[in-house]
């Protein structure tokens, strides 16, 4: 089984997603980051980085990458987020992760999640053909970048 990435909290007041940014060291209050439930979805920022996860903390089982050129990201996340669940709805236990990162070739995203089950590779593969499919990623980008 592949290593799983968990999104864990620090204490404190509000819990921060600092794990799941791959951020190490101790003082996280000094870091720029924010953490926001949104109609049931959380959402995670710092710096380049924006998470869409519905449970938190959020965790990729599997996962699946790919690039895509400038855009809104949460309008992206969410898009994606949509799309993986209508391919793995039926994944005992699956909540959707999106994670997006600006680079310097466009946005890379990762995308996959948790689930309560047995992860299998067909999983990953499912996610992977979401990404890549043409009239997918069209549309998701119509919808990112308008009024951005």
């Amino acid at each position: 089984m592949k290593d799983q990435q968990v999104f864990q909290g620090v204490s404190g007041k509000k819990q921060l997603a600092a794990a799941s940014l791959h951020m190490s060291g101790a003082d996280y209050s000094k870091r720029s980051m924010s953490i926001r439930p949104v109609n049931g979805w959380y959402l995670l920022r710092e710096g380049e980085r924006t998470v869409l996860c519905r449970r938190y903390p959020a965790q990729f089982d599997f996962d699946a990458s790919t690039i895509f050129p400038n855009a809104h990201p949460v309008r992206l996340a969410h898009q994606i987020r949509q799309d993986m669940w209508r391919k793995l709805q039926n994944v005992r236990g699956f909540s959707p992760v999106v994670q997006i990162t600006h680079m310097a070739e466009g946005l890379h995203v990762k995308a996959g999640g948790r689930v309560s089950g047995r992860v299998t590779r067909h999983m990953t593969e499912q996610v992977g053909a979401v990404l890549d499919d043409p009239k997918n990623r069209a549309r998701w980008l119509r919808c990112a970048k308008g009024n951005q």
